[in-house]
Formats: C-alpha cells, structure tokens, sequence
C-alpha cells in the first residue's frame, strides 16, 4: 500500500473512532435535521430570548438536538469519502465541510443560556471549514508531479484536510457535553 494511501486509511480510521464519541449524553430523539445541504430551517423553533432560570424549554431542547444532529452530519462526511481518495472527491469534501456555519445558522439564534453551546459549536465549525479550505486547496492541485513543489502542498493541504475534522469533532463533542450540563443544572 503506498504511504499516502496508508495515511489516509489511518486517518480516517481516527475520525471514525472520534464520531463513535458519545455525544449528547442524552437519550432525546432529534427532532430536526440539520446539515449543510439542507434547504429547511428550523429558524421559527427557537426563540433567541428566553428565561436564563427555570428547567430548559421545549425550542431549547430542540435547538440542542440540532447541534448534535449538525455533529453527526459533518463526521460522517469524512467518514463516508470515497476510497481511495480523488481530486474530484476531494473537492467534494472542501464543498461539504465548507457549509458548516450555514448548517449551524439555520438552527437560530440561541437562547442567552445556550449563548455558550453555540460559540464552542462555532469554533468547531472554523475546524471542520478550515479543512474544506485545504481540501479545496488539494484539488485545485491537481494530479501533481512526484518530488514536485506542488506535491509538497498538495500533501500538506491533504494532511490539513483529514486533521481538521478530528479538532472540529471534539469541539461540538464539548458543545453538547456544555449543553448537558446546562439543561442539567436547571432541572
């Protein structure tokens, strides 16, 4: 097997134990299904203004459904790639991982109490679109010349490419262990 395909098949064996990470905590069922290509908004279930005491409310809990939802949906991107990678597919992968912030807008404004979920979730959504940014990168690439510059930064970018989702991953993983911990703490 040659080395850049091992590394990729090493790599995305780290990111599909990573999406094997209990998320949520929680038994709740989703109740909506956000992802990036999605066209429907959950944008009239949530309220960006409610009580900062009290037990957690319905559009609340809704709202924190979707983030692990959105989490699913982004690790399963790299999980579901194409073996062995392509330019094509890699290009695929820049576009996918790049509609993360999108995906995370469609489920509103948070509540002042969530405030905190959404900006870790955020930040995880910077990782998973830095690594549709490098993946990109790899396919505006090309097919590039062994020993080539180009080579190099194609390498580099795919590194970039399958290292970014892992960050991103543990971050919404730490956006729905605060988001437990928030609805737990007001019940």
């Amino acid at each position: 097997m040659p080395a850049a395909t091992y590394r990729r098949c090493a790599r995305l064996a780290v990111v599909a134990a990573i999406a094997l990470i209990p998320t949520a905590c929680s038994t709740r069922k989703a109740t909506s299904n956000p992802s990036p290509s999605s066209s429907t908004s959950a944008a009239s279930a949530v309220h960006p203004v409610a009580s900062a005491s009290g037990a957690m409310t319905g559009d609340e809990l809704v709202w924190l459904d979707g983030i692990r939802t959105l989490h699913q949906t982004m690790d399963k991107i790299l999980t579901a790639a194409p073996t062995p990678i392509t330019t094509d597919s890699m290009g695929s992968l820049g576009d996918q991982f790049a509609g993360c912030t999108t995906a995370l807008d469609r489920l509103s404004l948070p509540t002042d109490r969530l405030r905190p979920v959404y900006e870790v979730a955020k930040q995880g959504c910077a990782q998973y679109e830095k690594a549709g940014t490098c993946f990109a990168t790899a396919a505006r690439l090309g097919v590039v010349v062994a020993g080539s510059a180009d080579e190099q930064k194609q390498r580099q970018a795919e590194d970039c490419g399958f290292a970014a989702p892992g960050d991103g991953s543990k971050l919404f993983a730490d956006a729905e262990i605060k988001g437990f911990e928030l609805s737990e703490a007001v019940r």
